[in-house]
């Protein structure tokens, strides 16, 4: 069997899609199985690409190593980058595990990955869904299929409904903004021109604007410093309860 362990953020999550597909058809007959924390579950939920989920319970290497020991897996995919991920698939003594060789890892693991480097040292920028597809077509899967994907139980999409039904009532175009901010002003947009653009919108095209964010204060101030320069009512999930199923239903109803 395969385990792969996830990378942690639930972007990087989406991220690997391309990359899980393809590992996933080129191993049609084996028991693919995913080592992650709740998070990623919910955002990849319900999944094609895998047989099993283990939960990821804690961070603490040797505790996780002897989970993962009494499953006999043949291969570990590692997509995290951490040193803890490697110890942890290398005291479970899973035979082929697969990965980048960084942070110090290197001797941990059997087929090594070298992201590629610019001349003053530092990792060279690049897409990840690249990043994940170079471990895919180490394996020899077939990495030409780069389309993301995420699945949407029906009843995330119902819950959603009966808890914003004008997003489903909208008779103009339904828009998400997403501002982000978690990681400080640097990456963001102004608020300002946030609220101007989706007022255009509102005036020019009857659109439905949602406002979406994650639960962090930072990024709960951004929502709703957007919504107070605006002149009409956005939907502010800063002010909702939403889960991540219910989130992920959602998007497929934005037109932009």
């Amino acid at each position: 069997g395969l385990n792969s362990p996830f990378a942690s953020p639930m972007g990087d999550a989406v991220l690997c899609t391309p990359a899980l597909r393809a590992i996933r058809r080129h191993f049609k007959t084996s028991k693919v199985t995913f080592f992650a924390g709740d998070a990623v579950r919910q955002v990849l939920s319900p999944s094609s690409f895998n047989d099993e989920w283990l939960r990821q319970k804690g961070k603490n290497p040797f505790a996780i190593a002897k989970m993962l020991a009494g499953h006999k897996f043949t291969h570990a995919v590692l997509l995290k980058n951490s040193f803890a991920s490697a110890l942890a698939v290398f005291l479970a003594g899973i035979p082929l595990r697969i990965g980048y060789a960084r942070e110090g890892r290197s001797f941990l693991l059997t087929d090594k990955l070298y992201p590629p480097k610019l001349h003053n040292g530092k990792f060279k920028p690049a897409s990840m869904i690249d990043y994940y597809f170079a471990i895919a077509s180490r394996l020899g899967a077939d990495t030409a299929d780069r389309q993301l994907e995420l699945s949407v139980e029906p009843q995330a999409r119902e819950k959603l409904r009966a808890k914003l039904p004008e997003v489903f009532d909208s008779e103009g175009p339904v828009v998400v903004i997403v501002p982000g901010g978690a990681f400080g002003p640097s990456k963001c947009w102004s608020s300002a021109r946030f609220a101007q653009t989706a007022d255009w919108l509102i005036t020019n095209c009857n659109a439905t604007i949602v406002v979406s964010v994650s639960p962090v204060p930072a990024e709960k101030q951004i929502a709703n410093e957007i919504c107070n320069s605006s002149r009409h009512r956005f939907i502010n999930l800063a002010e909702k309860s939403i889960g991540l199923g219910e989130l992920k239903s959602l998007f497929p109803l934005r037109s932009w």
